[in-house]
């Protein structure tokens, strides 16, 4: 994208970025912890064979699946005209050449305001600011299986040979 002269709502997105990154970084370390806690729960890791681990710095984390492993790493973005945290979910696998790599599989977006959205539409998924816990639970418990479905979905996958 080229250098331009923005509208109002742009320079607006560029100029509150700095606060409304921060609260949408405290919301996105509760979605990763939810997450994490969810596929945990007493029979989860039987029935879902999930397993979430935290990055050791930052907010980005790693999911162990069914389908293989993949990566969710937080990137403060742009979208959909405000300034988000945008987690891009990456499957491994094994590129051409018997290269290791890792493609990208969905895309979620946390605001200022715990709104979780699909990045490509910009639905709502799930809301992290409501005060019935576990509203939110379940919410990012659905949002976290339709990631895995996800990974499962993408064709592509990672060979030891």
């Amino acid at each position: 994208m080229n250098v331009k002269i923005l509208d109002q709502a742009q320079h607006r997105a560029v100029r509150d970025a700095k606060g409304n990154l921060k609260k949408a970084a405290e919301f996105a370390d509760g979605f990763r912890t939810i997450l994490q806690h969810q596929f945990a729960k007493p029979g989860a890791p039987e029935a879902w064979g999930v397993d979430v681990e935290f990055d050791s710095s930052g907010l980005g984390f790693k999911l162990k699946t069914p389908f293989g492993l993949a990566r969710a790493i937080a990137v403060s973005s742009i979208v959909h005209g405000k300034s988000q945290i945008r987690y891009v979910i990456e499957k491994e696998v094994t590129l051409e050449g018997d290269v290791h790599g890792h493609v990208k599989v969905a895309a979620i977006c946390i605001d200022e305001f715990g709104v979780v959205s699909a990045e490509d539409d910009g639905d709502k998924l799930a809301s992290l600011n409501v005060i019935d816990e576990r509203q939110v639970h379940r919410e990012v418990g659905e949002v976290g299986v339709s990631i895995v479905h996800a990974i499962g979905a993408e064709e592509r996958y990672f060979s030891q040979q």
